[in-house]
């Protein structure tokens, strides 16, 4: 029975004994039992677990380390700095280049003439100077040729004081002309004929002689002039326009005050009656305007009796 309430006893007490036990060596061995749960203990419980506090020289080395980093980063951002304020310099003086006004539509045209000249003169053939075009801007002067509504004969004169102002060479002519040449049909002589003339006269007279209207063709410009009249509602602009284009082919170099007489000759009766009871006019020139004025007076005056009788009966003949 004794036996039995010692064994009991011994081994209800056996697990209390053994932590104090634990206790007791932990605290006779000049270490302290630490709770790594608090924080002020989480440090100390760290160098215990980790068998000591951290070296000194490795502290240092990571403090080294950490200073060249910050000293790298401030040499970085001192360089960012330095190219912000580059680029700030640069967009100002972008705006103030962008302030003043844009140059005016002529200036423009010339800055675009030089342009296009100096690639041309990259770009010329031999034995041609595009220098000399710089003082002969042909384009300003004169307007491209065009067949059928120029005469070569007066286009070509023109363009060959041009040339001779200039001091042009052959080679130089044809570039020039090149520049002037509109139309199909003019540049497709050009391409095909101009390599054959050596002399700026022989390149003069082939293209005379290849747009000057032929004999048929001036017969029947003729034969059209006598059929063209200009009615009292007609529009006389467009009347005008055609005179001209059909004089040039039926008479090719012919002046132009000899327009005159021939003009006067496609005018309705009435018109023509009070352009002739006036003063003869001497000038082409001088003579259009007039009878447009005189042309606008009679329209306001509307038809005569006779001319409304006549509408009234084409009218009824139209009806039936």
């Amino acid at each position: 029975m004794l036996n039995k309430l010692v064994s009991r006893a011994f081994f209800f007490w056996r697990p209390h004994w053994c932590l104090l036990a634990a206790i007791s060596s932990a605290t006779c061995s000049g270490r302290r039992y630490l709770n790594p749960a608090l924080p002020a203990n989480a440090e100390e419980a760290e160098q215990q677990m980790s068998g000591g506090p951290p070296d000194p020289a490795a502290l240092q080395v990571q403090i080294d380390a950490l200073q060249a980093q910050l000293q790298q980063r401030d040499a970085d951002l001192a360089a960012a700095q330095q190219a912000q304020q580059l680029l700030t310099q640069q967009l100002a003086q972008a705006q103030q280049q962008q302030a003043p006004q844009a140059p005016q539509a002529p200036q423009r045209r010339q800055q675009q003439q030089q342009q296009a000249g100096q690639h041309g003169q990259a770009q010329a053939p031999p034995n041609v100077d595009m220098t000399k075009f710089k003082a002969l801007d042909v384009r300003r002067v004169m307007e491209s040729f065009k067949k059928g509504e120029d005469d070569p004969v007066v286009w070509m004169s023109i363009f060959m004081k041009k040339v001779r102002n200039g001091n042009l060479n052959v080679k130089e002519c044809k570039v020039l002309f090149e520049r002037h040449a509109e139309g199909v049909e003019v540049r497709e002589w050009m391409a095909k004929n101009a390599h054959q003339y050596t002399t700026i006269e022989a390149f003069e007279q082939a293209f005379l002689d290849r747009f000057m209207p032929t004999e048929a063709e001036s017969q029947q410009a003729m034969y059209e002039l006598s059929q063209l009249k200009l009615s009292p509602t007609g529009d006389f602009d467009a009347h005008v326009k055609v005179f001209e284009a059909k004089m040039r082919v039926a008479q090719p170099e012919h002046e132009i005050n000899a327009c005159m007489l021939p003009f006067l000759g496609t005018l309705y009766p009435s018109l023509s009656m009070e352009i002739t009871t006036e003063p003869a006019h001497k000038e082409y020139a001088k003579l259009i305007p007039r009878v447009l004025f005189l042309h606008q007076q009679e329209q306001k005056k509307g038809p005569n009796p006779s001319a409304r009788m006549a509408l009234a009966a084409k009218s009824a003949n139209d009806v039936k």
